[in-house]
């Protein structure tokens, strides 16, 4: 700033005018021409935005109970509760092409076993199932890890026993 400008007061409409900011008073809702109303772009990016977190959840959602296409599942082991009202499996699961691993899942006798599972086991794993009642199921495992271990599926006590 020179010394022969004057300094003057700014108003705060001015002063929104010559930053850029939109004048309420002229033009409600920041817009210049009324053909700049609808933005589509603005709705386009929101769109694609909600399908990608929606792909995401649904994908984790089929990864957490191994299911197609994002994982191929076999089974390892069956074990039917004394009652015959649920069954509890060890599937072998490998998801997106990575390392296999076993998985544990307890389901009702007629349902399918694309259900969360209730413990993960690293591949290699021994794994041995026992009912010791309709709602305890005993778990015992030999050699490798144990990513994860739930101790209850809805009314099912699960134990992991040395």
């Amino acid at each position: 700033m020179t010394g022969r400008e004057t300094l003057r007061t700014v108003s705060e409409q001015e002063l929104h005018m010559k930053v850029g900011a939109y004048d309420e008073l002229r033009h409600p809702h920041g817009y210049v021409y009324p053909k700049e109303r609808h933005h589509w772009y603005w709705f386009a990016g929101i769109g694609a935005s909600a399908v990608v977190v929606g792909a995401v959840f649904w994908g984790y959602a089929l990864y957490e109970r191994g299911a197609a296409p994002v994982c191929a599942s076999s089974l390892v082991d069956r074990s039917v509760a004394p009652g015959g009202s649920l069954m509890a499996e060890i599937r072998q699961v490998s998801c997106l092409g990575g390392a296999p691993d076993l998985r544990l899942v307890v389901h009702e006798a007629g349902d399918s076993a694309e259900t969360p599972a209730v413990s993960a086991f690293e591949a290699g794993t021994e794994v041995q199932l026992r009912w010791l009642s309709d709602g305890e199921l005993a778990v015992a495992k030999q050699g490798g890890r144990v990513w994860f271990f739930k101790t209850h599926w809805k009314k099912v006590r699960v134990h992991l026993a040395q």
